[in-house]
């Protein structure tokens, strides 16, 4: 009986349960790492057999690479899950820092703020549970990015708070080597938001770290750093669009402390203090830069801060900046009139002396200034301070260098003499700049991180609106290419020649534009050398009226034209070949029998003796390929 029972299918499964429970228990089981096999039996044992209470082989395998045990008894399975690893290994100790591979593991960051960590992958992130770290409970410990990237990094709340960032808060704490691609950090009733870290205090260093993608928030909003409160970020950079309404800025929000080596080529967009590089500045910044956009927007109309923006620093008070340049375009916006842009600067909006005086010592500014300020500069918007010394600014981007305040220590330069090296007296070409395709640019970037563009010149500078334009594009760091726009429209199509030329293919526009190059470093700065100039498609009347005539023309295009009201408007005649000085009264007819052609008749006044006219016809008609006269 005792037999038969033993044999039946139920205890069957007791036995082998009762196996499992007796295997954890040989010696060198207990206290063991849950993935690793008994005393005895190796990682890479092949299946091990025992006999069971019913005379029957189990097998049972140990894989400790992976997350689960299997048992099988002639042809049964069982399946034991185990949980995922903290970490992928190591004790959070300097000399053998956890190891970080997953997204989960990233996030398990959280139960260790004082450890520290080497990131052993890349890997896709997606929406972060919680910022590492908090503005009570800080991360302290080291982050090691060993050079690798965490892509699609999402945070998205409506809600209020403060310190958001892959990194929300963190004290004392050094990251290092981490790129962040493609982020989407959408917090825009949130205080202190930055791409990396949220607010960094005292002690905290950031290094060798960048972040692309967009980033949002209320106030204190940077792309990489929110809140620089006592750290130091040391060659950093940004590509990222950063939208806030105060103290908004490409790299850090708000910085106190330092910034070193650093640079900025995204799109800044705020309200009241923004900058290229930092929104506001109480700190110092060295050897850096910005070329992006910074473009002022009305968002929720604070009336009490006043707005500042600037190509590098929006407000710079009690600050320090050396050896520094913005290159980029400094848009104020369409302003409402009950709500002027005070001032405007190309390096700096609002510039004066707090505690201790300011220094603007050896910087350099070509920002294109867009819109009018109550102060606007070519290099400060308004400033109260004398520490300003050894300042340059691109003469042709605007007539004047101070809106408001003393222009001492600073000097105009503009078309050759801005790349004649003596011309900046004190510089050091040997150690921090060299001479760029068009103005200086710092050393360092020539070497190491990527370079970014610029363009001295292009030819020719204009051509017809309905594109087909060869332009050619001359400057630096051309090499590797990855765009190439006409305003905001990517060129039909570009060649890079060389590092210092590109032949690029207008498309159809209108009006005059930017042209940009964009490479791993980033997108080249708006200025007056890059500009190209969409005219009319002009074509002159085959001959000159020598008296008064009723002559009508016939135009034949290439293929067949709709001669709707939209088109209609397409067509014009002018007595300028510059395309000014529009005929009033004439009529565009279709050609009865063959919508190839259009008759252009004259106006009731009928055509001047001895005039010539010019045919104007706009993007959006096929290209003729032959007129006649219609007698």
């Amino acid at each position: 009986m005792i037999g038969k029972l033993m044999s039946s299918q139920p205890f069957k499964l007791i036995g082998g349960l009762l196996l499992l429970f007796c295997l954890l228990l040989l010696p060198g089981a207990a206290g063991a790492d849950a993935l690793s096999p008994p005393t005895g039996l190796s990682a890479v044992d092949p299946d091990t057999s025992f006999r069971g209470m019913d005379g029957k082989d189990f097998q049972v395998s140990w894989t400790p690479s992976v997350s689960a045990s299997v048992c099988r008894q002639e042809g049964s399975t069982v399946v034991t899950a185990l949980p995922e690893p903290e970490f992928a290994g190591g004790d959070g100790s300097a000399g053998n820092p956890y190891q970080v591979a997953t997204a989960q593991q990233l996030q398990n960051v959280n139960n260790h703020l004082a450890a520290c960590y080497i990131q052993t992958a890349d890997f896709d992130m997606g929406s972060m549970g919680s910022p590492i770290g908090t503005s009570s409970n800080k991360f302290t410990g080291t982050y090691d990015g060993g050079g690798h990237t965490i892509s699609h990094l999402s945070i998205v709340s409506g809600d209020s708070g403060e310190c958001v960032g892959l990194f929300g808060s963190v004290d004392n704490a050094t990251i290092r080597k981490l790129g962040l691609v493609d982020i989407n950090i959408k917090c825009e009733n949130t205080r202190v938001v930055g791409g990396l870290v949220g607010k960094m205090g005292t002690g905290s260093t950031i290094s060798n770290c960048y972040s692309s993608g967009s980033v949002s928030g209320l106030y204190n909003v940077g792309g990489l750093v929110g809140s620089n409160k006592g750290g130091s970020i040391t060659k950093c950079y940004n590509t990222a669009t950063v939208k806030g309404v105060m103290e908004v800025g490409g790299l850090a929000g708000s910085n106190s402390y330092n910034i070193t080596d650093c640079y900025n080529t995204g799109t800044v967009i705020g309200e009241q203090r923004i900058g290229g590089l930092a929104g506001s500045n109480t700190g110092t910044i060295r050897r850096s830069y910005g070329t992006g956009m910074v473009k002022a927007e009305p968002i929720i109309r604070i009336r009490d801060w006043g707005g500042f923006i600037g190509g590098l620093v929006g407000n710079n008070w009690s600050a320090e900046i050396y050896d520094s340049y913005s290159a980029g375009t400094v848009d104020g916006g369409a302003q409402p009139a009950d709500f002027p842009v005070f001032t405007i600067g190309g390096l700096v909006g609002g510039n004066s002396d707090g505690a201790s005086p300011n220094k603007v010592i050896n910087c350099f500014s070509s920002s294109r200034i867009l819109g009018a300020g109550y102060k606007t500069g070519g290099f400060f918007g308004a400033t109260t301070s004398s520490g300003t010394s050894g300042c340059y600014w691109d003469a042709s981007c605007f007539n004047k260098a101070v809106g408001e305040g003393s222009a001492d220590g600073i000097t105009g330069l503009s078309g050759p003499a801005l790349r004649v090296q003596s011309n900046y007296a004190g510089w050091d070409f040997d150690n921090t700049w060299t001479m760029g395709a068009s103005h200086p640019v710092l050393k360092w970037q020539t070497g190491g991180s990527p370079v970014v563009p610029t363009i001295s010149s292009i030819n020719p500078s204009s051509g017809p609106q309905s594109g087909g334009t060869t332009v050619t594009i001359n400057g630096s760091g051309f090499t590797g290419a990855k765009a190439v726009k006409f305003g905001t429209v990517n060129a039909k199509s570009f060649t890079v020649n060389s590092d210092t030329s590109i032949t690029a293919i207008s498309p159809a526009g209108s009006g005059t534009v930017d042209i940009t190059v964009t490479t791993a470093g980033g997108a080249c700065g708006a200025s007056a050398a890059d500009r190209f100039t969409y005219t009319h498609d002009v074509q002159e009347f085959p001959e000159k009226l020598n008296q008064l005539t009723d002559k009508e023309w016939v135009i034949t295009f290439s293929q067949p034209v709709s001669l709707d009201e939209q088109n209609l408007r397409k067509v014009y005649v002018v007595s300028d070949a510059n395309g000014d000085n529009q005929v009033e009264g004439i009529r565009v007819e279709a050609v009865p029998g063959n919508d190839c052609q259009i008759r252009v008749k004259p106006p009731a006044t009928n055509w001047t003796a001895g005039a010539t006219y010019y045919l104007i016809l706009e993007p959006g008609l096929q290209s003729i390929t032959g007129k006649s006269l219609n007698k």
